[in-house]
C-alpha cells in the first residue's frame, strides 16, 4: 500500500519582469542584508506556506529541493577568481547549495532536521521522496518542502537547456493524513514499475486552482507520487442511501477511472459467517463506477444521478468469500462508449498484498434524465 501526506499549506512565487525580490520584512535587517536572492525566495515561500495554518517557522522539519542551488552566487565568485580580484567573504559563505536553507533556519530559530537535495531532472521527485522519509522518521512533526530556483546565469556552454529566464519556486506544508484542517490535497507515495510523467510548478498550481480536479501523477521507475484531492464522503458522491452504501472511502478519481476502498468487518452489509460473499464484489465495482459519475456531477454543481447496471461479464474471483479484516481496493476504468451507454473494466485488489483477486466487465446505462426515464418504464 502507498503512504500519504496532506498538503496543509501551499505558496508559489515567480519573478515577473521588473518585479523585485520578496521583501522578507519579518527578518532582521542585519541578517537580511546577507541573504542571497535564493534565500529571499525560500524565506518568502516558507513563511507563506505556513501562514494558512498559523504555524511558526521554527516548528517544521525542512527540505529544500533545488536543481542548481546558489548557482548565480557561485558564478559571480568564479568571475572574481578569473579576474584575479578579491573574493567577497559574504558571497563565498553564500555559495554552497544549501545556503538558503541555513539562512531560513537562522532567521527563524528553526532547530529541526533540515535536508537539501539536488537530483538533476528528478529534483522534484527527490524532494518529495526526502519529505516522505522525514515524515516517516518524525511522524509527529510537519514537513516544509520548498522547491526553488534562481535564474541560471549565462557563461556555461553546453548547459543552455538549464537556462531559466525567471526565478521561481513553491512550498508545501505537509502533515500526516487527516491531521490538518482545510487540507488542500493529499500527496501519495506508491511503488510503480513505469514512468508516470513529471510534476512542475505550473502543473501543480493549475491542479490546486481547479475545483473539479482529479488525481495528478508523476514519477520514475520504482516510485510514483500522486496528488489527490481531499475527496468528500462516499455518501456525497453516490445516489445510494444507507445501508446500501457499501464503500468506505474514495481513494482516487481521474477523468476515466476511479478507485475506492472497502474494509471487510462485522456489521457491514452482507457480512456473515466470517466474511462477505465475493458476489458483493460486483456491487463494489458498480458503486465505484457511480463514484466516477458522481465526481463528474459534483464538478458541474449537480447532485449525483442514478445509473443502471445492465450486465456483468467475465466476473471471476479467486475467493468465494472476502474474509474478515481484508482491505480491498476497487478500481474501475472507462473502456468504451460515450453518452449514455458505457463499459467499464473493473478489478478488486487485496490492498495489503497488491494482488488482484477479482475482475469483471460492467455495462452501464446512465441516462441524462433518469427520473424521466423511470416514468416511461
Amino acid at each position: 500500500m502507498g503512504i500519504g501526506l496532506d498538503i496543509a499549506g501551499f505558496a508559489s512565487w515567480k519573478a515577473e519582469p521588473g518585479q523585485e525580490l520578496p521583501a522578507c520584512a519579518q527578518i532582521p535587517p542585519l541578517l537580511r542584508r546577507r541573504f542571497s536572492a535564493l534565500s529571499r525566495i525560500v524565506a518568502h515561500l516558507g513563511t507563506e506556506a505556513l501562514r494558512e495554518q498559523g504555524m511558526a517557522p521554527s516548528r517544521p522539519n525542512l527540505v529544500l529541493a533545488s536543481r542548481h542551488g546558489e548557482i548565480d552566487v557561485l558564478s559571480k565568485l568564479l568571475d572574481q577568481i578569473h579576474a584575479a580580484t578579491l573574493v567577497s567573504p559574504t558571497q563565498f559563505s553564500n555559495s554552497v547549495h544549501h545556503t538558503s536553507l541555513a539562512q531560513f533556519s537562522l532567521a527563524f530559530a528553526n532547530r529541526q532536521p533540515a535536508r537539501a537535495v539536488s537530483a538533476g531532472a528528478q529534483t522534484w521527485e527527490a524532494g518529495w521522496l526526502e519529505a516522505f522519509c522525514l515524515a516517516q522518521a518524525h511522524p509527529q512533526d510537519p514537513v516544509l518542502l520548498i522547491f526553488a530556483e534562481d535564474i541560471f546565469p549565462d557563461g556555461f556552454p553546453g548547459l543552455d537547456e538549464f537556462h531559466k529566464t525567471q526565478a521561481m519556486g513553491c512550498a508545501f506544508l505537509l502533515v500526516l493524513e487527516g491531521t490538518a484542517s482545510g487540507a488542500l490535497g493529499r500527496i501519495c507515495l506508491e511503488p510503480t514499475t513505469h514512468d508516470a510523467g513529471e510534476f512542475s510548478q505550473e502543473t501543480v498550481e493549475g491542479w490546486l486552482a481547479d475545483p473539479g480536479r482529479g488525481s495528478l501523477a508523476c514519477g520514475v521507475a520504482s516510485v510514483a507520487f500522486r496528488l489527490d484531492p481531499i475527496y468528500p464522503d462516499v455518501v456525497d458522491l453516490l445516489p445510494h442511501k444507507p445501508p446500501m452504501v457499501l464503500l468506505d472511502r474514495v481513494v482516487m478519481v481521474e477523468a476515466l477511472r476511479a478507485a475506492t476502498a472497502v474494509k471487510i468487518r462485522p456489521g457491514i452489509p452482507f457480512f456473515r459467517d466470517g466474511g462477505v460473499s465475493s458476489l458483493a464484489g460486483i456491487e463494489y465495482m458498480a458503486q465505484t463506477v457511480a463514484i466516477l459519475s458522481g465526481w463528474s456531477d459534483r464538478g458541474k454543481g449537480i447532485a449525483p444521478k442514478l445509473g443502471f447496471l445492465l450486465s456483468v461479464r467475465e466476473y471471476e474471483s479467486e475467493l468465494a468469500v472476502f474474509p474478515d479484516g481484508a482491505n480491498l481496493r476497487v478500481e474501475v476504468v472507462h473502456s468504451w462508449g460515450e453518452g449514455e451507454m458505457l463499459r467499464f473494466e473493473g478489478k478488486i485488489i487485496d490492498a495489503d498484498s497488491s494482488r488482484e483477486i477479482a475482475h469483471a466487465v460492467l455495462n452501464v446505462f446512465g441516462p441524462d434524465k433518469p427520473e424521466a426515464f423511470l416514468e416511461d418504464v
